[in-house]
């Protein structure tokens, strides 16, 4: 018989009522019988090989140290190995393959009901006989840790690169693990950077850099815990860097020459060693301790003292330095008053010079009392402190040398003397209310009126009064001074009169002619109730003679106008304008004609007559006008060939200067008429 895999015929397997044969993957093998006479058909048979699997190479938990909480869950894992023909990972409680699968796959997930430590195991299970087991333990716990942690054993400086030191605390009942962290890099737990846990409380730690960001040092922290809970957090801190000394003890005084002088330097935790420096020609005794001291040279005027602290691992700290000087430094701010008050005191001080044993005050002001030795003194100042003045102190050291001097400008506080008054002071006869003012003055809290005469109306302590002045009155003297707490300062005055001031200036023309009609005037002048003018010889006032402004009828003769203000108090001084006639004028001012008109009398009171001449027999008209041109008479009538007298009736006119115009045919005159 004949065996062949592949196809009947195919590839031979062996021949033989049976072969046997170990296929790798499910194979079918053909058989037939081959003689002499002929050849039979295939019998076929298949084999089915199933591919079996390989065990698992590890189990394990997500849960940390392989604990959990009652009541939590806990993911079990199997890795490595391989599933073969139909192949599964099948998980068992206790025992491998023991009991009910609690789970397949890979991963699952489970929850214990019961505390203690339970061991799960996992193989692979399919076609094929099942694999070895992989197991794990997990161990579900209810109790919490039981007390808080302390540390038992630290060092109080880390050295970098030192050998590792051992930091310990207590064990904590029910604790699975402590972690340990820091809050600056460079810090190794066990040669490993934190957070770093241990199962047993203390762990060896060591220093790979120093602190940054200016931290002085590591705050090394650490707690226990279980699945359940934490403990307390607890911390401790190793010094890397020292901090800056206190200021050094002793004096800022040095003199020159002295020997032995004593300084030290407050402890620095954590220094074994203290580095003295000096500059300045100082020489240290007793460097690398506390106290040391100085002897200081001949020539000495000043220098620096420093020191800082050194750690075991010879780290270096921040240094704290002193000035030392022969003198005291220059004194702070002068206080007291810039302007004091005169036939007073004040105090003056300073806030008080380190290392100065007095102080030496003097002051600019002749005449002044300073009195004190110590960083205040008394100024007693005279009746007089100038502008510009100073108060000077100095500040003097045992040895004896002095400080800088420190000044600070003062002048007299009492209230300069005012500005000019503003206000009214001439022709206030019976003026009620007349205001007053000054400009404020530097200093001034107050200010005082008075008056010689007048009666003030309202408040006389500020900058401005009102006053009423008298009916009848030649002149007053005003007077303002400012206040304030020095006292009354001097006094501004004004001298108020009660006459109007002299006119300002007469305008007019200053060269009329003989007979001519001119206006003159004055400006106002304030307070003056009435003028008086006078005019040349043979000139003559027309209409009101007491006003700012007059008209005057000029005769022939020069001469000098002159005005006068007044009012109840009195008249003002004369204010004159010198006039010189110029030219000779008829009473006729209209153009020749063959009239030949006159006016007599004129100057005229009551009547006058008018004269004139006609060629022929012909209608006559006069008519007068006053100086603004008003008609004030007229008259009409026929005139005869030759002469003609006409009467005019100026009974009802004012006293003034007129125009006559007479017309007679194709005749016309004006004549200027005086009424008296």
């Amino acid at each position: 018989m004949q065996w062949f895999t592949g196809s009947c015929g195919g590839t031979s397997a062996g021949t033989g009522n049976s072969i046997t044969v170990s296929p790798a993957t499910t194979t079918t093998y053909f058989v037939r019988y081959s003689g002499l006479c002929n050849t039979t058909t295939c019998a076929s048979i298949t084999l089915t090989v199933s591919i079996p699997s390989t065990a698992a190479t590890a189990a394990a938990s997500n849960a940390v140290y392989n604990e959990i909480c009652l009541g939590g869950n806990v993911t079990l894992t199997a890795s490595g190995g391989s599933l073969g023909t139909g192949g599964n990972w099948v998980w068992y409680e206790g025992g491998c393959g023991t009991g009910a699968s609690i789970g397949s796959g890979s991963i699952i997930t489970i929850t214990p009901l019961l505390t203690g430590t339970k061991q799960y195991f996992v193989r692979a299970e399919g076609a094929c006989p099942p694999t070895s087991c992989q197991s794990v333990s997990v161990n579900a716990i209810s109790a919490n840790p039981l007390g808080t942690v302390a540390y038992s054993s630290s060092i109080a400086d880390g050295c970098v690169g030192a050998p590792p030191a051992m930091f310990s605390v207590n064990a904590v009942p029910n604790c699975s693990y402590y972690r340990w962290t820091c809050n600056q890099p460079g810090v190794l737990f066990n040669g490993v950077p934190g957070p770093y846990e241990t199962t047993v409380p203390n762990v060896n730690v060591s220093f790979s850099s120093l602190p940054t960001g200016g931290a002085s040092g590591w705050s090394i922290c650490v707690f226990g815990g279980n699945a359940c809970r934490y403990t307390n957090t607890i911390c401790t801190w190793v010094r890397a860097k020292l901090s800056l000394p206190a200021p050094i003890i002793g004096s800022i005084i040095g003199c020159p020459g002295t020997i032995g002088q004593a300084y030290s330097s407050a402890t620095v935790t954590g220094a074994v060693s203290y580095q003295w420096s000096a500059t300045g020609g100082m020489v240290i005794t007793g460097n690398g301790t506390q106290s040391i001291t100085i002897d200081f040279p001949s020539g000495f005027v000043t220098g620096t003292l420093s020191v800082y602290g050194v750690t075991a691992c010879n780290y270096s700290g921040p240094t704290r330095t002193m000035t030392i000087s022969r003198a005291p430094v220059i004194p702070g701010v002068l206080s007291g008053p810039s302007y004091p008050c005169p036939n007073a005191s004040s105090v003056y001080s300073v806030p008080a010079v380190p290392g100065a044993v007095n102080y030496t005050w003097t002051t600019s002001v002749a005449g002044a009392i300073v009195t004190g030795t110590t960083n205040s003194c008394s100024i007693l100042f005279p009746a007089a402190v100038p502008g510009g003045s100073t108060v000077s102190v100095t500040a003097n050291s045992i040895c004896p040398y002095s400080s800088p001097v420190r000044s600070k400008s003062i002048a007299s506080g009492l209230a300069g003397v005012p500005n000019t008054i503003n206000g009214l002071n001439i022709g206030m006869c019976g003026q009620t209310e007349v205001s007053y003012s000054i400009s404020p003055v530097a200093l001034a809290v107050g200010y005082s009126w008075s008056s010689t005469c007048g009666t003030f109306v309202g408040p006389t302590n500020l900058s401005a009064a009102s006053i009423d002045w008298p009916a009848n009155f030649g002149s007053c003297l005003l007077s303002v001074s400012a206040t304030n707490n020095c006292g009354v300062g001097g006094a501004r005055y004004l001298t108020i009169t009660g006459a109007a001031a002299i006119p300002p200036g007469i305008t007019g023309n200053s060269s009329p002619c003989a007979y001519a009609v001119e206006s003159y005037s004055t400006s106002g002048t304030y307070g003056a109730s009435s003028y008086i003018w006078t005019v040349p010889a043979g000139a003559i006032i027309l209409g009101p003679i007491n006003g700012p402004s007059i008209i005057v009828y000029w005769g022939t003769q020069s001469g000098t106008i002159t005005v006068r203000s007044s009012n109840a108090c009195g008249n003002s001084g004369l204010r004159s304008f010198p006039c010189v006639i110029s030219c000779r004028q008829s009473q006729v001012t209209g153009s020749a004609s063959g009239l030949n008109a006159q006016v007599y009398p004129n100057p005229a009171t009551e009547k006058a007559t008018v004269k004139f001449s006609a060629t022929t027999a012909a209608q006559y008209h006069l008519n007068m006008t006053d100086v603004i041109g008003r008609n004030v008479l007229s008259t009409d009538g026929t005139a005869s060939e030759g002469i003609n007298m006409v009467d005019l009736d100026l009974n009802n006119l004012a006293k003034g200067v007129y125009m006559l115009n007479i017309i007679s045919g194709d005749n016309n005159e004006q004549i200027r008429v005086v009424v008296e």
